[in-house]
């Protein structure tokens, strides 16, 4: 998912840049037509930053513009959004398993809805533990993957002897015999 080197890296991105949040998610309806919503939201927010832009960063934006929808005629996101970085000299593209706001920038990357997802939206993992060992789980957008394992080892050199070796204090009543247990009862408990 999102972590700290994500921003760090994002952040030193060379500007100008187009940001572009979109909800891909593709049980939406409004994305389940021939022209997903999201591309048409994107070709009318375009015309819109289009003409607010200056006639210096037109053609850069232009470009831009052209290389996210190429990206999006190409591969269709099959995940609950994406967020794309689009310059002339960086290109980032990143799935996101919560559905976010459509956005659309030039200029500074903008990693603000990007912050706020990854503050709510947290790593989280499951750890499962038995007699053979625990292993460990993390959530991600298709479940839970198991990402590691570890076997149980016991380590029985500091267990006491399991013969009786010491003497009762007078009144006490003292067992007779060996006291052992069991070697795999020590080990179940």
């Amino acid at each position: 998912m999102i972590d700290a080197r994500t921003f760090v890296t994002l952040q030193e991105l060379p500007e100008p840049l187009l940001t572009v949040y979109l909800n891909t998610n593709p049980g939406s309806p409004s994305n389940c037509r021939s022209i997903p919503g999201y591309v048409a939201w994107l070709k009318t927010e375009a015309k819109a930053l289009l003409a607010r832009v200056g006639n210096s960063s037109k053609s850069s934006l232009q470009t831009q513009i052209h290389r996210v929808e190429q990206y999006l005629h190409d591969e269709r996101p099959g995940c609950a959004g994406i967020v794309i970085f689009a310059g002339p000299a960086a290109w980032q593209v990143i799935p996101l398993h919560v559905e976010p706001s459509n956005e659309l920038h030039w200029g500074k990357p903008h990693v603000w809805q990007l912050s706020c997802i990854a503050d709510r939206h947290k790593p989280t993992c499951a750890v499962v533990i038995d007699h053979s060992g625990a292993r460990f789980y993390a959530r991600t957008s298709d479940g839970l993957t198991q990402f590691a394992e570890q076997e149980f080892k016991i380590d029985d050199s500091q267990w006491k002897q399991k013969e009786h070796a010491h003497m009762a204090k007078q009144g006490t009543r003292m067992p007779h015999g060996a006291q052992r247990d069991l070697y795999e009862h020590r080990v179940e408990s």
